[in-house]
């Protein structure tokens, strides 16, 4: 069967959890919608799919989006990885977006469709769980990678679209943002 949705939304406030799963191994994965006036804080996000992946959004519209692996009550790294691929067809569509600065986890996965980092990015290690890379990988044919802002690289950077293409709108490197 089919995973179902999650949609989380704080209209005003920040909201932090842990990993979400919504995936099928045989069906489509679902889709994960977080919003957030405040910061939107994830660990590990999964929504694949056997046949489709499903898409994921992440929005704060007034303050930042971090993804990268966090530290759970009982101490355990949880995360470090953002995934909507699916097996047979389609993965997910990922969006990150923020008013502030988006800090994406080490892997950032789909298959054959777009990843799109709206807002200033910052490749930082914000724990001592998060790794020396971060990629963003697209598998398959088809999927933009899109940066409409300035990316920080405080650390590695592997982008792997897939068929498609890369697309920064502002300067990157270790001093940019």
């Amino acid at each position: 069967g089919n995973a179902g949705n999650v949609t989380l939304t704080a209209a005003s406030g920040s909201i932090a959890v842990d990993a979400i799963n919504a995936s099928s191994t045989a069906g489509n994965g679902g889709n994960l919608f977080i919003t957030a006036a405040g910061n939107v804080v994830t660990g590990g996000l999964t929504a694949t799919g056997g046949s489709q992946g499903g898409d994921i959004t992440l929005r704060s519209t007034g303050g930042n989006v971090d993804t990268s692996t966090i530290v759970s009550d009982d101490g355990q790294p949880v995360g470090g990885t953002v995934s909507a691929t699916a097996g047979d067809g389609t993965g997910g569509e990922l969006t990150f977006a923020a008013a502030g600065t988006i800090t994406p986890a080490d892997n950032v996965l789909t298959t054959g469709n777009d990843v799109t980092f709206d807002g200033p990015v910052a490749l930082t290690a914000n724990n001592a769980f998060a790794g020396p890379t971060v990629s963003v990988v697209i598998d398959g044919e088809g999927g933009d990678i899109e940066f409409t802002d300035a990316v920080n690289q405080a650390r590695n950077l592997v982008l792997s679209p897939g068929g498609g293409s890369i697309r920064v709108a502002g300067p990157a490197g270790a001093t940019a943002a």
